[in-house]
C-alpha cells in the first residue's frame, strides 16, 4: 500500500474508528483499526462485533492495498503530527509514515482475519437528530455496563405503528420515553446496543445533519446508516429484555412537586454523608416539605428541607441510592420534578414536571434505623 493523504482528513477519520475499539476486545486483532486503500480513497473502520464505524477519506493511491495496525497507536501518531501531507507506505510488516517534521515506522498486521464490514440493506426508518439526542440524554445513563448482562447494555425499541417506546435498565432503576413518529411502521421491537446512539449522534452533530436515515434488517439482525463519507452499523442483541411493563408502576397513592435546582444541591450535600452507607438517602415526604437525611459513622449526619407540594395522599418516607437521583438530575436537568409513589419498598416515579411521555423509575432500598 502506498498514498498521500491530508493529516487534518485523516485525523477525524481515525477518531470516528477509534469510537468501535473495544476497551477489552474479545479478540486481540478487534483492538485494532482496519486501513484499505481502493484506486482513490483510504477506508478507515474498527468494530467490536456488536457497532461497526467506517469512514471513507479522498487520497491520492498510488498502490493499493490493506493491513492491521493496533487503533491507539496510529490515532496518538497521527493526533501528534503536523497538519499537511502524509506519505504512507508498507514494506512487508512495516508501515512508514512521512510528514513536514519526519519519519515514522510502525509495526502492521494482515487484514485477512479482519472481521467484513457488511452491506447496508433492509427497512429505512427516519429519525430527526432532536429525536436521537433525546433517547440519548434521557436514557442512556440507565442502561447497564456489565458486559456478562449484554441484554441490560441495550436499549429496547418497541414500535408500534407511528409510536416508539425505547426503554434501558441496568436492573435497579429504568428509563422509558415515547416518542411519535413520522412515519407509520410495523409493529416490532429489538434491543439496540446503547452506546450505539451516542455515536449516531456524535456523527451528526459532526456532519451538521438534521436527520439520519438508517437501514434495518432484521433478518440480518443489524441496523446500518450512512452520513456523507462516515458509514456505521449495529449488530442488534438478542435474549430477553426484562419485562418492563410489570415494574413500572401504574397509579400512585402519593404524588409531590418540588425544585429541581434545589433538590440537585441537597442530593450532592447529602451524597458526602452517604458514601459509606451505599449510597443511602432518606427521603421524608410532609404536608408541605421534603426532608432527605444522610448519615456516616465517621463524618456525621446531613439533613436537608426544601419546599415541597403534596398533591396526593399522606405523609411518608423512602430511602434511595443518591446515585441514581445524582445521574437523573445531572443529565436530565428538570426545573421542577414530579414524583410519584406507593410503598416505600416498591419502585417510584421521577420526570420533569409535565413530561409525561418520560419516566424514571427507581427501586428504593430497605433501611432500618
Amino acid at each position: 500500500m502506498r498514498l498521500s493523504i491530508l493529516q487534518e482528513n485523516f485525523k477525524p477519520a481515525l477518531i470516528n474508528a477509534s469510537k468501535a475499539v473495544p476497551a477489552r476486545p474479545q479478540l486481540a486483532i478487534l483492538g485494532s483499526i482496519h486501513l484499505k486503500a481502493d484506486a482513490t480513497h483510504l477506508e478507515v473502520s474498527a468494530t467490536d462485533l456488536y457497532v461497526g464505524i467506517r469512514s471513507k477519506v479522498q487520497t491520492e493511491v498510488t498502490e493499493p492495498g490493506s493491513l492491521v495496525i493496533p487503533a491507539k497507536t496510529i490515532l496518538d501518531v497521527i493526533q501528534a503530527l503536523p497538519p499537511g501531507k502524509l506519505e504512507l507506505e508498507t514494506q512487508g510488516n512495516t508501515l512508514t509514515i512521512v510528514s513536514s517534521s519526519g519519519k515514522v515506522k510502525l509495526q502492521v498486521q494482515s487484514s485477512e482475519e479482519y472481521p467484513a464490514f457488511p452491506a447496508q440493506a433492509g427497512d429505512t426508518l427516519v429519525f430527526s437528530l432532536e429525536d436521537l439526542e433525546h433517547i440519548d440524554k434521557y436514557l442512556k445513563f440507565a442502561a447497564g455496563s456489565d458486559p456478562t448482562r449484554i441484554v441490560l447494555t441495550a436499549f429496547l425499541l418497541q414500535f408500534t405503528h407511528k409510536e416508539l417506546e425505547i426503554v434501558s435498565t441496568d436492573g435497579f432503576r429504568l428509563a422509558h420515553l415515547k416518542l411519535p413518529l413520522s412515519q407509520e411502521v410495523a409493529e416490532q421491537k429489538f434491543l439496540l446496543p446503547a452506546k450505539a446512539i451516542s455515536e449516531v449522534c456524535r456523527i451528526a452533530a459532526q456532519e451538521k445533519v438534521t436527520s439520519v436515515t438508517f437501514y434495518l434488517s432484521q433478518e440480518l439482525k443489524q441496523l446500518s446508516f450512512m452520513i456523507n463519507q462516515t458509514e456505521m452499523y449495529v449488530r442488534l442483541l438478542e435474549g430477553e429484555f426484562p419485562p418492563y411493563e410489570k415494574i413500572m408502576p401504574v397509579g400512585f397513592g402519593v404524588q409531590a412537586t418540588w425544585d429541581g435546582d434545589e433538590f440537585a444541591a441537597q442530593i450532592k450535600r447529602a451524597f458526602i454523608f452517604a458514601r459509606e452507607t451505599s449510597n443511602i438517602i432518606r427521603f421524608q415526604l410532609e404536608a408541605d416539605e421534603l426532608v432527605l437525611t444522610a448519615r456516616s459513622a465517621t463524618q456525621g449526619e446531613y439533613e436537608g428541607r426544601l419546599p415541597l407540594k403534596l398533591l396526593v395522599g399522606q405523609p411518608t418516607s423512602i430511602a434511595f441510592n443518591a446515585k441514581y437521583l445524582m445521574d437523573f438530575m445531572s443529565l436530565v436537568k428538570p426545573q421542577t420534578i414530579w414524583f410519584g409513589m406507593n410503598d416505600n419498598l416498591k419502585p417510584s416515579l421521577f420526570r420533569p414536571e409535565g413530561h409525561t411521555h418520560y419516566s424514571y423509575v427507581v427501586m428504593p432500598f430497605r433501611v432500618t434505623e
